[in-house]
């Protein structure tokens, strides 16, 4: 879905639309509902490349929670989003670790080779990135970058980091 964002003090809101600006564009219901994920792709710096918590006003517009920026930013931009209601999941990371790095999913329904793109991963950043789920049991996987799997350069922080998969088709 394309998205256009208005800013109003601290406050990001979201309109969805079928496609991006110009004739033939209409709203597009995002199928969102509060305290679902979106996952902002393009668009202005300030929420280029992040994620959030959305609360909804209507089947059309949402607001991003937690988004806080000093200044308005000149062009929010149009950006994409995708969320739970896509083909995308984001779920909470609760460790990575190891050589290779092991990811701890609670509840996690990952198998072989699912696209995953892990993010906010804090302390070991080798984490972070577009990897290959390998060797999936319980509750962890590991990273499978093509060779051997990126060793940890660094201790993980706690309830840091996001992982996004996209299943095998």
């Amino acid at each position: 879905m394309y998205i256009d964002g208005v800013q109003n003090g601290n406050t990001m809101t979201i309109t969805t639309w079928s496609q991006p600006a110009g004739p033939g564009r209409n709203p597009y219901a995002h199928n969102l509902v509060d305290d679902d994920f979106v996952w902002v792709v393009g668009g202005h710096e300030s929420v280029n490349n992040m994620m959030f918590r959305i609360e909804k006003v209507d089947d059309y517009t949402f607001t991003l929670r937690d988004w806080e920026h000093p200044t308005p930013p000149e062009e929010p931009g149009q950006v994409i989003a995708f969320s739970d209601a896509d083909a995308k999941k984001m779920w909470r990371i609760s460790g990575a670790a190891g050589d290779p790095i092991k990811i701890t999913v609670v509840g996690h329904n990952f198998l072989n080779n699912d696209t995953v793109e892990i993010s906010h991963v804090e302390g070991n950043t080798w984490a972070n990135g577009v990897f290959l789920v390998a060797d999936p049991t319980g509750n962890i996987f590991y990273l499978n970058d093509g060779f051997d799997g990126p060793a940890s350069n660094g201790e993980y922080v706690e309830d840091t980091g996001w992982a996004i998969v996209t299943p095998l088709e």
